[in-house]
C-alpha cells in the first residue's frame, strides 16, 4: 500500500511497439527501486512504457538477446535521433557470426523474420563458416579485417605482443575508413529499400565490420555521435572473450594481453 507522498510507477507491456494496453501489468512504488517482471524468453521481444503521474517513458526494450551459440546479438532501436524521434524497434539487428547457432536459436530468430542478412566477413570465412539461418535475401560484402591464422600464430610465438596487436587494430580501421567505402555504399542501398526489412548485418564477432556500419548508419539516422559510440562500446558487453580465446589460461600474460587487443 502506498503511503502518502509516495510515487507510484506503473508498468505496461506489448509486443507491439505501436500499440499498448490501458491496464498495467505492474504498478511499484519508486522508491522499491527495481521491479521484477516474469519473462523467461528474452526473444519474445516485449516492449515496456512506465507511468508516473501523467508522463509516460520512451518505449524500452531488451537490447540484446540472449542465444546459445551467437555472439554480440543486438537491436539497433530505441536510439533517440533528431527531431525528437527514435530508431525504430525490430528493424535492424547485428551481430556476430551465425555459423554454430543451436537449433534453439534457429526457432528464435525465425521469430524476429528477418529478410535479409549482410555478411561483412572475408569470402573464405562465409565458406568455412556457412551461417545457419535462411532468408529471402543474402548480401555479401567482403571486409576481411579479422586477425589472420598467422598474426595468431606470431602471437603463440611471442612475436606479436600488445603493441603490435594494437597497431594492427589501427591498421585495420584505417584500412575499412579510406578503402571499403564501396561496400559500405552498397549497404546503405540495401537499406533504402523497405522490402529488405527486418535485416541482420553482421561479420565475425559483430565488432569491428560491423561496429564501423552501425556508427555510420545511426549517425546517418541523427542519432548523437556520444550515442553512436556508446552502441559501438556496447561489444565489450555482447563478446564473451573467454570463449573467444581458446586455451587462455594456458597462455603467458602477454599473449593473452595481444589476444586480448585482436578481439
Amino acid at each position: 500500500v502506498a503511503a502518502p507522498g509516495d510515487t507510484i510507477v506503473e508498468i505496461y507491456a506489448s509486443d507491439n511497439a505501436s500499440v499498448f494496453p490501458v491496464v498495467p501489468i505492474k504498478t511499484v512504488n519508486v522508491n522499491k527501486f527495481i521491479a521484477v517482471i516474469d519473462h523467461a524468453d528474452s526473444l519474445g521481444y516485449s516492449y515496456f512504457r512506465l507511468k508516473v503521474g501523467d508522463t509516460y517513458s520512451d518505449i524500452i526494450s531488451n537490447r540484446f538477446f540472449e542465444l546459445d551459440d551467437a555472439l554480440n546479438f543486438r537491436d539497433l532501436g530505441g536510439y533517440p535521433a533528431v527531431e525528437g524521434k527514435r530508431v525504430k524497434w525490430r528493424k535492424i539487428f547485428r551481430s556476430g557470426e551465425l555459423n554454430s547457432i543451436t537449433g534453439k536459436d534457429e526457432d528464435a530468430l525465425k521469430k524476429l523474420n528477418i529478410k535479409t542478412i549482410v555478411d561483412f566477413r572475408s569470402k573464405e570465412s562465409q565458406i568455412a563458416r556457412k551461417d545457419k539461418i535462411d532468408v529471402p535475401h543474402r548480401h555479401e560484402l567482403y571486409i576481411a579485417t579479422m586477425a589472420s591464422d598467422s598474426v595468431k600464430k606470431e602471437v603463440l610465438l611471442n612475436r606479436f605482443l600488445r603493441g603490435d596487436a594494437i597497431i594492427f587494430m589501427q591498421d585495420t580501421y584505417e584500412d575499412i575508413l579510406l578503402n571499403r567505402t564501396e561496400e559500405y555504399r552498397h549497404f546503405f542501398d540495401l537499406l533504402t529499400d523497405e522490402r529488405n526489412y527486418p535485416v541482420l548485418f553482421h561479420c565475425s564477432m559483430g565488432k569491428d565490420q560491423s561496429g564501423v556500419a552501425a556508427y555510420f548508419l545511426l549517425y546517418a539516422l541523427g542519432v548523437a555521435p556520444d550515442i553512436c559510440e556508446d552502441d559501438y562500446l556496447l561489444s565489450n558487453m555482447g563478446i564473451d572473450k573467454s570463449k573467444i580465446i581458446v586455451g587462455a589460461s594456458e597462455m603467458t600474460e602477454s599473449q593473452q594481453e595481444a589476444f586480448t587487443m585482436l578481439t
